[in-house]
């Protein structure tokens, strides 16, 4: 249940939903968390694909050979292995692009997960091993 709060001027109370963070928000905790307690020998990058561009931006960058898909954080370490993250808010889910993404990493071998908060991501993280300390909430 959520904590009511009185309003200030009406002396009501109401129930105030706390704000649920969008999908940049959760990336940049979440780097900002791996690069605190993440593994040493892992590098962790985001590709830039999304977001608006002008016309004739997003054709240089599509000849230049941008992915259409391709997960919003990529996790590198020793001995060859990586993990591909997709990263979603507020309950959404991965586009079919991107699940086509997803699909094609698993079968190249690869680790591939989507989640839609940050605490299953950190678990993701602490799953595959790229968190060396624990996390506190």
């Amino acid at each position: 249940m959520m904590p009511a709060q009185r309003d200030m001027f009406t002396k009501r109370y109401r129930v105030v939903k706390p704000p649920t963070p969008s999908e940049n928000q959760i990336q940049m905790a979440l780097v900002e968390r791996f690069h605190y307690l993440g593994r040493k020998d892992a590098i962790c990058f985001h590709c830039p694909n999304g977001g608006w561009r002008f016309k004739r931006s997003a054709g240089m960058l599509k000849a230049m050979g941008v992915l259409p898909g391709v997960s919003d954080l990529i996790f590198l370490w020793p001995v060859r292995q990586a993990l591909f993250l997709e990263l979603k808010a507020n309950g959404r889910e991965p586009t079919d692009l991107q699940r086509t993404f997803l699909q094609r990493m698993a079968a190249f071998g690869f680790h591939t997960a989507w989640t839609d908060n940050l605490d299953d991501a950190v678990k993701v993280l602490q799953h595959y091993g790229l968190m060396e300390r624990p996390t506190m909430g």
